[in-house]
């Protein structure tokens, strides 16, 4: 059987992999084994190997065969499989340079305050305004009045899906 990785090579170890309740087999050659790091040394590089020979271990990407060295020097991963091969790698890395896993964007922090400010201050005056059409007894205006609060009281992707 040829190795499912390199697809020349006979393999020699079938490994079994369990990840997020799936299970994948894997029937590898020693050579694709120790690129995935799947080797650590002792007693099954030692069998593999000859005693006294251990391999220098690097995890590659089974895709591109990019180390995670590589990729946290360049800044760039090698191709789509080294999301799912280094992912934990990657978010921590993300983490230490950013702070932060959650992307915040390029909008100042307090972008979001202003608007709200300037709204807040446009119902107050439309409130006062409402207020003093009733006691006027001017309903027509007064209802004209309360359908511009509402309108503002709405959140703004509410009033942003009716607008189109």
């Amino acid at each position: 059987m040829l190795c499912d990785i390199c697809k020349k090579n006979q393999a020699q170890i079938s490994y079994r992999q369990v990840a997020g309740g799936q299970e994948t087999i894997l029937h590898l050659c020693p050579s694709c084994m120790a690129n995935m790091g799947l080797l650590g040394g002792g007693i099954l590089a030692g069998a593999l190997f000859g005693e006294g020979h251990t391999p220098q271990v690097q995890r590659r990407c089974p895709g591109c065969g990019s180390t995670f060295e590589q990729i946290a020097e360049k800044g760039k991963l090698g191709c789509a499989q080294c999301y799912d091969f280094f992912g934990e790698d990657v978010a921590r890395m993300v983490g230490k340079i950013h702070g932060n896993l959650t992307h915040q964007g390029k909008i100042p922090h307090s972008a979001h305050l202003a608007p709200r400010q300037d709204r807040s201050a446009e119902l107050a005056a439309l409130q006062e305004e409402m207020q003093a059409a009733v006691e006027s007894q001017n309903f027509e205006r007064a209802a004209v009045l309360r359908d511009q609060i509402r309108a503002l009281e709405q959140p703004e992707c509410a009033r942003g899906e009716g607008e189109q």
